[in-house]
């Protein structure tokens, strides 16, 4: 749940790109049982907005969206500008 556990941010979204859509049955219970709110929130824009995933399981995470805070895609880079509104976290990452 950790992005540096498993290689960093762009080795997740790259990994995610190729295998979310077919593995999804697995990754939403998984991230249902993440110990951090933060985790859900990550998990739930790159499945929503960065690859279009809709469920209504990943909705329900937007309640853990926080307005004011300081949270980012990536926790090991600093805070940008660009901004997820639906999902209150700075997209401080390439994401072409």
């Amino acid at each position: 749940m950790d992005p540096q556990w498993c290689g960093g941010i762009d080795h997740v979204i790259a990994v995610w790109r190729t295998h979310a859509k077919g593995h999804i049955e697995a990754i939403i219970p998984a991230i249902d049982n993440a110990p951090t709110q933060v985790a859900k929130v990550r998990a739930g824009y790159l499945l929503d907005e960065l690859l279009g995933i809709s469920d209504p399981r990943i909705d329900q995470w937007t309640a853990f969206a926080q307005r004011g805070s300081s949270r980012r895609l990536d926790p090991a880079a600093p805070f940008a500008s660009t901004f997820s509104e639906k999902w209150m976290l700075s997209l401080n990452v390439a994401l072409n």
